[in-house]
Order: C-alpha cells, then sequence, then structure tokens
C-alpha cells in the first residue's frame, strides 16, 4: 500500500500547493469551492504541465512536472498574501467541512485501492487500450504524445485523462501498470468529495434563501447537521449506489 499512500500524498499536496487559486476563483460557493480543491489542482497543474511541454519549455518528466507545479505555487502563494487574513479566517471557521471532505477523500480512496487490487488484472473491454494511452503519454517526449497503433502519427483521441494519471504516478514514483488501478480510485475518491460539495453548496445556498446564514459557532450542540447529511447522502448515492 506504499504506492497507494505516495498517490494520496502527491494529490494532497498538489491540492494544497493551489488551494488559494481555487478558494478565489470559486468564493461565492459558501464552501469557497473546498471540496473542489483536488480536482482543480489536477486539472491546472495536467494543464499547465501539457501546455508548457507541447511548446518545448519543460521536459515530460518529474523535474518538468514539479516545475509546473512550482509556478503554479508561486502565483497561489501571491493569490494568498494578498487575501491572507480573509483566507485565514475562512480555513479557521470550517475547520470541521475541510476534515470531513479530507477524510472523505483519504478513506474512498484507500478502500478503492483495496478493492481494486482483488481485481488488478488489466485485461477486459478497454482496459489494456487504456494502459496503452497511460504508457503513451508517460514516454513522450512531447504532446501530443506518439499513436501506438500509427507508428509515425500522433494520438488523435483525448488523452488528457490518461496524461493525468501519468502525471500523478511520475510524482508519486509510481510504475504505469500499478498508477493505472490507484487511478480508479482516485476518480472514485474525487468522485465523492465532489458530489459531496456540490450538495452541501445547494442545501447551503438553498438556506441562506430562506433565512439569513448563521454565523459559524464552536458550540457542538449548535453544529448544523442537515447540510452534512444531505451532502453525505448524495455523495453515497453517486460513488455507490451509482
Amino acid at each position: 500500500m506504499s504506492e497507494a499512500f505516495r498517490w494520496w500524498l502527491v494529490v494532497f499536496v498538489m491540492g494544497l500547493v493551489t488551494l488559494p487559486l481555487c478558494l478565489g476563483a470559486l468564493a461565492r460557493l459558501p464552501d469557497r469551492g473546498y471540496a473542489l480543491c483536488k480536482p482543480f489542482a489536477l486539472l491546472l497543474t495536467g494543464y499547465t504541465f501539457w501546455l508548457l511541454n507541447s511548446i518545448g519549455v519543460l521536459p515530460n518528466a518529474r523535474g518538468g512536472i514539479i516545475a509546473a507545479l512550482l509556478l503554479l505555487g508561486a502565483i497561489s502563494a501571491a493569490f494568498a498574501v494578498s487575501r491572507r487574513g480573509e483566507m485565514e479566517a475562512w480555513l479557521r471557521e470550517h475547520r470541521q467541512y475541510i476534515l470531513t471532505v479530507e477524510l472523505g477523500f483519504l478513506c474512498v480512496f484507500m478502500v478503492g485501492a483495496w478493492l481494486r487490487s482483488f481485481v488488478g488484472t488489466i485485461e477486459f473491454t478497454e482496459q489494456p487500450m487504456d494502459l496503452m494511452f497511460v504508457n503513451a503519454a508517460a514516454q513522450a517526449d512531447r504532446f501530443p504524445p506518439q499513436d501506438p497503433w500509427l507508428s509515425g502519427h500522433t494520438v488523435a483521441y483525448y488523452y488528457f485523462g490518461y496524461l493525468i494519471v501519468a502525471m500523478t504516478g511520475k510524482l508519486a514514483g509510481v510504475p504505469t501498470e500499478i498508477g493505472y488501478n490507484l487511478g480508479f480510485a482516485m476518480v472514485a475518491a474525487l468522485a465523492l468529495v465532489a458530489a459531496f460539495g456540490i450538495v452541501y453548496n445547494l442545501i447551503r445556498m438553498h438556506e441562506s434563501e430562506c433565512e439569513p446564514a448563521p454565523e459559524p459557532a464552536s458550540d457542538p450542540a449548535s453544529f448544523d447537521w442537515k447540510p452534512y447529511a444531505f451532502a453525505l447522502g448524495g455523495a453515497l448515492m453517486l460513488v455507490f449506489m451509482g
């Protein structure tokens, strides 16, 4: 499970690096987009890395990915400094929500990796093709990668999702055949926290239309459980019942 832990740690760090940008971009949401910070980080880092590699600035290697992440980290840090007081206050007031989202992601990711370990073979339906594209994205010198099916040509296919899996695997030091399976667990965990955040925000916005939103309170007896309960229900229906 060391590969799974490294994979989770990489996603956690990427989310942390770009968190100020996510909180700023989605500031109008009740949770300021915190539940979406990891999908946001993967998309933003993946796109930045893809773009800079495509124009020949960064190599398709761990160092190139780290450079893209450091660039985003510098922009994110500058944004955080400009709104330091506001963001620190929000993070302090929403510790319970942050902990809930992080525990939810970690639990589903680890359970998903554990379940996938029982059926880790990559041999059904389109799985061999998927692994082929992950390998193509991991081994390419420049994007778009070379087409494994048509020598001398580049991939004429939507490969960005495969690139994200290959990118995360390179940062975590995980081989592609293991990263392919951990990618499934990551998608399940990302789907759960995203669904949780969407339902939570809908409930909070509905409450704010009906009555003024209460100030966050430290008294456990005043904990508003309803948004959490509905958000958890929505997340479970998507990931498990779905």
